[in-house]
């Protein structure tokens, strides 16, 4: 039988080994507060990206502590800009359907770190899914797969 972590747990337990993706689903700037009182107790404050699905909420949290990285997410290129215009941060997420490429590599080129999911549609289609997929996005840094090893055998090749 498997316990589930707390929040608290899980953090500890990656505390020095991994960066930890943050992806906050409560709603409500309370919540937010207690989580990062959380990670600054716990002194995680450089280990934690804390995913944001709107990147106008980075002031806010920003305000909360400045110490604690967001990672914005960018549906489009406007954003994209939007987000490079705020700068409050150097990484952010991108979706498997955005367009306007070569603002990623203007990204890339000023020192953005570039986050991308293949989770769904992509790994399911396998090695020739994942060839398409880095072919289409050369300037990602981080993919973040349920499928490693197999991206991980793509991506040697």
């Amino acid at each position: 039988r498997e316990r589930i972590p707390s929040f608290e747990q899980a953090l500890l337990h990656a505390k020095g080994r991994i960066k930890v993706d943050v992806d906050f689903k409560a709603e409500g700037m309370e919540a937010r507060e207690q989580a990062y009182a959380l990670i600054k107790r716990v002194g995680m404050e450089r280990e934690v990206l804390f995913f944001l699905y709107d990147y106008t909420e980075m002031p806010a949290l920003r305000a909360l502590n400045p110490n604690i990285s967001c990672m914005p997410r960018a549906r489009t290129e406007a954003d994209l800009h939007a987000i490079m215009a705020m700068d409050m941060c150097r990484t952010v997420h991108i979706d498997p359907s955005f367009e306007g490429l070569a603002v990623l590599k203007e990204a890339r080129k000023i020192g953005y770190t570039l986050w991308i999911n293949t989770l769904g549609e992509v790994d399911k289609q396998g090695i020739q899914g994942y060839k398409d997929f880095l072919k289409r996005f050369p300037d990602v840094t981080y993919i973040q797969t349920d499928l490693p090893a197999l991206l991980k055998e793509v991506v040697e090749k």
